[in-house]
């Protein structure tokens, strides 16, 4: 699965500062993968409402990284939870197996 990031927009924000960028960079592993252990866990619970709400604030992560793949998937989810219909954590791996292959992306920046 190829997976790539465009970190531009946080480099705006960090308005270039290296270290400062190092540490928005680390502290958006920390929330999505805080938001991805709270989404596994309401799918185990079956609350559809905390699910979607969880991969939607996810999905504002792959946004700000501009990683479409990971938009694209997240919004199939979301289309689908907004159905009613609850996901299961196998339709939910493909969304993890992302984020590990971001922090990779971010780990060798």
């Amino acid at each position: 699965m190829e997976i790539s990031i465009d970190t531009r927009f946080i480099k705006g924000l960090t308005f270039q500062d290296e270290k400062l960028l190092e540490e928005m960079l680390h502290e958006w592993i920390s929330d999505a993968r805080s938001k991805s252990d709270e989404i596994v866990k309401r799918i185990g619970e079956g609350d559809v409402r905390r699910i979607f709400n969880s991969l939607h604030e996810l999905k504002t992560n792959f946004t700000m990284l501009h990683c479409g793949k990971a938009i694209r998937e997240s919004d199939a989810l979301l289309h689908k939870l907004e159905k009613g219909a609850l996901i299961t954590n196998e339709e939910f791996k493909p969304v993890l197996d992302m984020i590990n292959a971001i922090v990779k992306l971010i780990e060798k920046k």
